[in-house]
């Protein structure tokens, strides 16, 4: 019994730590030329986003240089308040509908004409390190619905113009679910994370989830999908249960 209940703990332990993983393959509209990053890739650059579940809650870790450089290059804050390219908001669909080819990172996809993202993680403050976030339902088109890019910078700045990077809060079409969740860098370990409570939401009821994060000025956007994931503890119990099951036949007497 101390060695089924030993090796119930180790497999435990090594699905908890599942995650699925996108990797950055998106470049998006406008690039201007300079391709996937905007800017130098030691400020900008968005290597992949990993996600799983517990309960009911979503984590989701976006590995990114700029966890480092929050609010760098304080005069492109179109408000002229100095803060700099701040973290934008998590996006969140049921589906995913790039504008455009694979084959070069859906290069003419934007905020007006690709996916419909439908609910959007808003931070409490973008130039922090760590906060809440409020999950609201995006009941409208893109248009009605967030903000670009082009909403937080300055004119004569390059940047990825056309890019949704925040939800517009102010907008009837942007509906606050009074759902919260936190946020929080980790600068040593390169990433920010997002915990969110979905339940009530349709997002876990489908086949995949999707995926949309980038800074306010879109310099690196990382987009995707994948499966949506079996909670952690669904997946615990029924591995606990195989092995107990397992267990108890070969103990069974002959």
């Amino acid at each position: 019994m101390k060695k089924l209940c030993t090796a119930i703990t180790l497999t435990c332990a090594a699905l908890s730590a599942q995650a699925y993983t996108i990797t950055d393959a998106y470049v998006g509209s406008d690039d201007h030329g300079y391709g996937d990053v905007i800017g130098a890739t030691s400020k900008f650059d968005i290597s992949r986003l990993t996600y799983s579940l517990s309960g009911t809650t979503l984590r989701t870790r976006i590995y990114t240089n700029f966890v480092n450089h929050i609010g760098v290059f304080p005069d492109a804050d179109s408000e002229g308040l100095k803060r700099g390219i701040g973290l934008g908001d998590l996006l969140l669909s049921d589906q995913w509908s790039p504008y455009g080819l694979a084959s070069n990172g859906f290069a003419a996809d934007n905020a007006q004409n690709g996916t419909h993202w439908i609910y959007g993680l808003a931070l409490d403050d973008r130039w922090n390190t760590s906060g809440s976030v409020t999950l609201y339902k995006l009941a409208g088109p893109n248009r009605f619905t967030l903000l670009e890019s082009d909403d937080f910078m300055s004119s004569g700045w390059t940047f990825r113009n056309g890019q949704a990077v925040a939800v517009d809060t102010q907008s009837s079409y942007a509906l606050n679910t009074g759902k919260t969740g936190t946020f929080q860098v980790n600068a040593a370990g390169g990433y920010i994370q997002f915990d969110m409570d979905l339940s009530g939401t349709a997002l876990l009821d489908g086949p995949e989830i999707a995926f949309h994060w980038a800074m306010t000025g879109g310099n690196d956007v990382i987009e995707g999908k994948g499966p949506v994931p079996v909670s952690e503890p669904a997946s615990l119990t029924l591995a606990g249960l195989g092995l107990l099951l397992a267990g108890l036949r070969r103990r069974r007497p002959v």
